[in-house]
């Protein structure tokens, strides 16, 4: 019997009149309609986890339509016999009486009949209508409904197997209140019959497993006990169950082969006809349970039969990709297995079934497809699976193509070098499937099919993403254009291949594929282009990483390899433009990661290794090396070259400009005439990277002799005037035949035309455009200052870019170009605040000079001048002996001046301030005292040196400010010291810096700011006065004693710049300050007065001080009343005033107040 799947089987019974009648029809349907059976949730005593059966077909019939047959001896599919048996009751709940002298016979009938059946479980319905009622009884009469005597009657167990149906002829079919409990039953029911009968059927296979290795022992028998577990499992939608029976099966066979004992089988094969072309996953192409059974099967039919049973549940449960992997793996192994015997089957036959198997695998899986929804991953295995078992039939014509001579005994088609004599046609009649049959006669039948299963193959790799299969296909199709003499078509395919192994990394693939495709190229003598270029080049990559291994059929390969590099060589003379080829790895540059320089002239020097892998010379004319550095500055060196020998070669690039600093190895550039091969060194920061690779960096020393300029703020600023820079140029050894300066900047113009030289003494000759300096005849160790004016700046600093070009007289024809980037601060290092103070005639001015940043500034001297005035008077109120002074960013510095006019001052003062920063001035005595060691070779290296020290470390700043010594800081000295000389020199300077005292002066010019001040004006100044008058020397105050004042306040109009009118007069106002602690104030303390010119106006006033001790006198306040006049146009003005107390500074000495007091005691 097969064990195809089959529904589950319930039967019903009951009262003839009742399954006759058109009600149990509806019900009938109705029932029908609940089925399959859904979301069955079935855990089982022997399985550790839950098992959820999606759908189950169920199938009703009649109990008397199933005939009760004897136990076969070949075991069957556990569904093959109801599960589940019910009976109908349809009597009304309330009818005790029908039931007890009727239909109870009939149902113990039916229920003794059931229960006498093995691993079968029952239920029965009771029918109602939706009208009756259950029936009612009293205290006394207890009568109860049919479902009650139901329940009482039959239910021996703890298991409810009693339900009520509701029905009537207006019931919904689908309504889930009448059928719900019903279903529920119905599950209950079938799994627990199932559970039981599984229980016994494992229990039958374990005892046969066990017995194994006992005489008389079958292993088909055993089979057939087990595929019935498998059916089963089938036939309850259990799939993953089903196929972990096969499973198991399969590996049971495979135990039973490395035992060898096949005695149960036929022969391994017995070809039958069409076996070669029939489908490979047909279970009814032949009688395999009967041949199992008669223990005749070949391992040929027994071993597709589990095939064909496994990939059908596969199919089922949706997992197409998995039974084309089973059978791709089965023909595969099982192939090979023929060959063994290969001798023994018709011509052909193994490739025939292989060929034919694969496609009806294909063919089925497509059926199958069809029936089953599948996201995109499952669609993408499924074509993978596809693609294999395509390409597994395009093998097997391979092998039948070379045999018949169709395709060459070469690869890709074949490894052997030699291959059988051809089959003629009257040794290929057992051969059943006719494309194949007529693809090994005909040739041109033989292209058409395998172009077709080739490109059909291709087409399932493509959908399912692996390129490298379809690719690999493609290349396999070109190799047939080069046998068939298509070479056109095989050149445009194996160029086109590479480009798309090269991102996937498939190398090998690659340069094969470029081999081809430089052997095609030559077949048919075409033009050696920039195309073939690029594929030679490629080629090159891919044999320098590979080796040898491809070019197998050439014999001499260094020699081949050497012919192409010539090719390539002539072909790039020939071209019109470079051709750029990135990354090639047939060459490697290390690069040394410090440059050298020059010993007379400028410029550096650069050491790299050249790595050829070639295995011949490479033709090279030039290596270039490019750095690049911060402001995107770039140095290149280059070199002429020889032919590049294989291997190791050393060479030295240089670069005529000096460029010191830090840099990063950007490109690498190999020139072979036309084509140019560049490395990109820099790493893509956008991008993550992988592992611990570091950029490449390389250190380019400074070259103290070389030319060099520097921008710097101009030594003289006058504030309110257009804004310059100064450009310090100097010339170091070179001998300036011209020099050309271009300056930009994005954030300003500078006017270059208006250029001028800062150094009068320079004999220097100085063109100036409105695009660049040009510098003539220049000797060397020059130094020449430029001023050049720019536009106004916004914001704190400027970035100027100078570029640099100039020519020496010992190699005029090398043009040497520096960039130079420096940002330059805009803003004055010092700033200067003023505090006037008006005193009658004078006005005294207190100039408050603080740093505007972190560095310490020298003050050498401070002026105000005034012009051509001779009017005016300007004293400095600084002591005479007072030296340069120090601003830090935490001390300001003060300087006082007064201004003495005999008249109103109307025009503006300058402030000329003499400074310089505290690093100028060290780097003037460090200059001096590497002098006075005469080290002329190390001079400029030995001053970096020592600047460089003292920047590491602050601690000196302070001594030097107090003793004017200058201690170099001992953690940084020998830091870059080189040779003895330079040694000794060092310690010598050392010695002269520490040894220097605070008086002595310091070298080096002094920056000058020039700053304009305008006198301030004043309408009002008034002088107040409170004067107590002394009758004689010794005049004594007391606490509480009244004390006679004055109050005095002289007005002057001097400072009024603003009217000439000297008889003009204001109304005043004061008040005197209320003083509650110290005194009690009688007298006018407040009024109004008139000032005019040079006036004094006087009140007098009382004072009786509160408490004793010293005393400051009240302030008075003194304001100008609101006047109008022309000058503001009718509208009322307050005039400016200021006052200063004239007794400020004064204190009263008040006495305590003296005398005698009596105390009288009671001293009873």
């Amino acid at each position: 019997m097969s064990p195809s799947s089959q529904p589950v089987l319930i039967s019903y019974s009951g009262a003839p009149s009742f399954i006759s009648s058109p009600s149990w029809s509806q019900i009938q349907h109705a029932f029908r309609l609940q089925f399959p059976l859904r979301n069955i949730h079935w855990k089982s005593a022997t399985r550790t986890s839950l098992r959820t059966i999606q759908e189950l077909d169920v199938s009703l019939a009649h109990i008397d339509t199933l005939k009760d047959e004897h136990a076969s001896q070949i075991p069957g599919n556990l569904l093959e016999k109801p599960l589940l048996n019910i009976y109908l009751v349809n009597c009304e709940d309330s009818d005790v009486e029908a039931y007890r002298t009727t239909l109870k016979k009939e149902v113990k009938e039916w229920h003794a009949t059931v229960t006498a059946r093995k691993n079968q479980e029952w239920l029965i319905i009771q029918v109602v209508k939706p009208e009756s009622k259950a029936p009612t009884g009293t205290f006394f009469q207890l009568k109860g409904s049919v479902l009650d005597k139901l329940r009482s009657d039959f239910n021996s167990d703890k298991r409810e197997r009693c339900v009520q149906l509701t029905w009537s002829n207006t019931t919904a079919p689908d309504s889930p209140i009448v059928w719900g409990e019903i279903m529920n039953k119905l599950k209950d029911g079938l799994l627990s019959a199932f559970e039981s009968a599984l229980i016994q059927r494992e229990d039958d296979v374990k005892r046969s497993e066990s017995q194994r290795l006992m005489p008389g022992w079958n292993f088909c028998t055993f089979f057939i006990l087990k595929e019935s577990l498998a059916s089963s499992f089938r036939s309850m939608n259990l799939l993953s169950e089903a196929l972990l029976q096969y499973d198991e099966l399969e590996a049971s066979f495979f135990q039973v082969l490395r035992e060898k004992n096949l005695s149960w089988f036929g022969t391994l094969i017995t070809p039958s006809p069409k076996d070669d072309s029939c489908s490979l996953l047909s279970v009814s192409r032949k009688a395999y349970r009967e041949l199992i059974l008669a223990n005749t099967i070949s391992v040929f039919d027994f071993r597709i039969y589990l095939l064909a049973r496994q990939c059908e549940i596969l199919g089922k449960m949706n997992r197409l990709q998995d039974a084309c992997r089973r059978s791709v793996a089965f023909l595969g192994a099982f192939g090979r297995r023929l060959r063994e015997v290969q001798d023994t089957l018709p011509p052909y036959f193994i490739e025939s079934w292989t060929y034919s198997s694969a496609l009806s695998v294909v063919e089925k899986c497509n059926s199958w497809e069809t029936e089953h929804q599948m996201d995109k991953a499952q669609i993408a295995s499924l074509n993978a699976g596809k693609g294999e078992l395509l390409e597994l039939a395009r093998t097997q014509l391979d092998i039948v193509g070379v045999r018949q001579s169709h395709l060459p005994t070469k690869p890709p088609f074949s490894s052997a070098t030699s291959s059988p004599p051809v089959v003629q046609s009257d040794e290929l009649k057992e051969i059943s499937n006719a494309d194949f049959k007529k693809a090994l006669l005909d040739k041109d039948i033989f292209y058409e099919l395998y172009i077709s299963v080739t490109n059909r193959s291709i087409d399932m790799y493509a959908k399912a993403g692996r390129r490298k299969f379809a690719l690999k296909l493609h290349g396999s199709l070109a190799a047939l254009d080069i046998h068939r003499g298509r070479f056109d078509a095989a050149l445009t395919t194996y160029t086109s291949l590479p480009a798309h192994y090269a991102p996937h990394k498939w190398s090998s693939l690659e340069g094969l594929m470029l081999s081809r495709a430089l052997d095609t190229h030559d077949a048919l003598e075409k033009r050696k282009d920039r195309e073939w270029m690029h594929v030679l080049l490629s080629f090159l990559a891919t044999y320098v990483e590979h080796g040898t291994d491809l070019l197998l059929s050439k014999e001499d390969v260094t020699t081949y390899i050497r012919d192409l590099v010539v090719e390539l060589r002539k072909s790039a003379s020939e071209l019109d433009q470079d051709l750029i080829h990135s990354e090639h790895p047939g060459m490697t540059v290390k690069i040394a990661p410090a440059a050298l320089l020059e010993s007379d002239k400028d410029g550096s020097l650069l050491n790299v290794v050249i790595l050829n892998r070639l295995p011949c010379d490479l033709p090279v004319d030039v290596i270039s090396v490019t750095l690049s550095g911060p402001d995107n500055v770039r140095v290149k060196f280059t070199t002429a070259c020889e032919p590049l020998p294989p291997g190791k070669t050393d060479l030295t690039l240089s670069c005529s400009a000096s460029l010191p600093g830090l840099y990063i190895l950007d490109t690498t550039d190999i020139r072979l005439s036309r084509v140019v091969f560049t490395w990109a060194h820099q790493r893509d920061t956008a991008k993550p990277q992988r592992g611990k690779e570091k950029q490449h960096l390389v250190r380019i020393p400074k070259d103290y002799q070389a030319l060099t300029v520097q921008v710097t703020q101009p030594k003289i600023v006058v504030l309110g005037k257009r804004p310059s820079v100064q450009l310090c140029v100097k010339t170091g050894r070179n001998d300036v035949e011209r020099l050309t300066l271009g300056l930009t900047s994005p954030s300003a113009t500078f006017h270059t035309k208006d250029a001028v030289i800062d150094d009068s003494d320079n004999a220097a000759e100085v063109l100036t455009t409105s695009e660049e300096i040009l510098l003539m005849h220049i000797p060397s160790h020059t130094e020449v200052s430029l001023l050049v004016p720019h536009s106004d700046v916004i914001g704190p600093t400027i970035k100027v870019i100078v570029n640099i070009q100039y020519t020496t007289t010992t190699e005029p024809s090398i043009n040497r170009s520096i960039p130079v980037t420096q940002t330059l601060l805009v803003t004055l290092p010092i700033s200067v605040n003023v505090e006037d103070f008006f005193r009658g005639t004078r006005l005294f001015s207190r100039f408050t000079v603080s740093t505007t940043s972190h560095q310490h500034v020298r003050i050498a001297s401070t002026t105000l001048q005034s012009g051509d005035d001779s009017s005016l008077k300007i004293v400095s109120c600084a002591s005479k002996g007072r030296g340069v002074i120090s601003v830090t960013p935490n001390q300001a510095a003060d300087f006082l001046f007064y201004i003495d006019s005999t008249e109103p001052v109307r025009q503006s003062l300058q402030l000329l301030v003499r400074y310089r920063m505290l690093r100028e001035e060290v780097q003037a005595i460090i200059e001096e005292a590497v002098d006075t060691v005469k080290d002329h070779s190390n001079r400029n290296r030995l001053i970096d040196l020592i600047v460089r020290a003292l920047e590491s470390d602050a601690s000196w700043i302070q001594q030097y400010g107090m003793t004017g010594e200058i201690v170099l800081p001992e953690a940084s000295l020998g830091e870059g010291l080189v040779g003895e000389s330079l040694e000794q020199s060092h310690k010598r300077v050392k010695e002269i810096l520490a040894n220097r005292t605070k008086g002595a002066s310091a070298p080096g010019t002094w920056r000058e700011m020039v700053i304009p001040v305008d006198v301030p004006s004043m309408n009002i100044i008034a002088s107040v006065h409170i004067e107590i008058p002394l009758k004689t020397d010794v005049y004594r105050f007391y606490a509480g004693q009244p004390i006679t004042a004055t109050l005095s306040i002289h007005s002057s109009f001097r400072w009024d710049t603003g009217s000439l009118n000297e008889d003009r007069e204001y109304k005043m106002q004061y008040d005197v300050e209320e003083m509650v602690r110290d005194w009690l104030v009688s007298g006018c303390k407040r009024g109004d007065f008139v000032a005019k010119e040079n006036e004094t106006y006087t009140v007098s006033l009382t004072l009786i001080a509160l408490h004793h001790g010293e005393l400051s006198l009240p302030k008075v306040a003194v304001w100008a009343l609101p006047v109008g006049g022309p000058l503001t146009m009718g509208s009322l003005s307050i005039p400016a005033t200021e006052t200063y107390q004239k007794h400020g500074a004064e204190k009263i000495l008040v006495l305590p107040r003296g005398g005698r007091t009596t105390f009288v005691t009671d001293l009873a």
